[in-house]
């Protein structure tokens, strides 16, 4: 898994761009990842997440976008995740947390 991050709108929202493969155990550092940017970006108020480069997600990388979104919660943070690729489309539809996870 390859995470790109890039600030846009003088700083309040990022995007996180995945490429590859999401699943276990890199998953679990996308909560970590967010919860860095967070500390250091004080005028955060949106987070992207583009997917459409995701070849291959499991639970696990479900998991972490779950806790991102969690983490956008606890911080008072709008949440998207955007450009779904086909394997996460199936995912969202199979476990119907699209909605949730502000799929676009």
């Amino acid at each position: 898994m390859d995470i790109a991050t890039t600030v846009e709108d003088d700083g309040t929202t990022i995007v996180m761009t995945l490429r590859g493969e999401v699943a276990y155990p890199e998953a679990d550092e996308l909560a970590d990842r967010l919860e860095r940017v967070v500390a250091v970006m004080p005028a955060l108020a949106h987070v992207r997440v583009n997917v459409a480069a995701v070849e291959f997600m499991d639970s696990y990388g479900l998991r972490g976008l779950v806790g991102m979104r969690r983490l956008a919660e606890q911080h008072q943070l709008t949440y998207v995740t955007e450009q779904l690729s086909p394997a996460v489309a199936r995912l969202f539809e199979a476990t119907s947390l699209g909605a949730y996870l502000g799929a676009e």
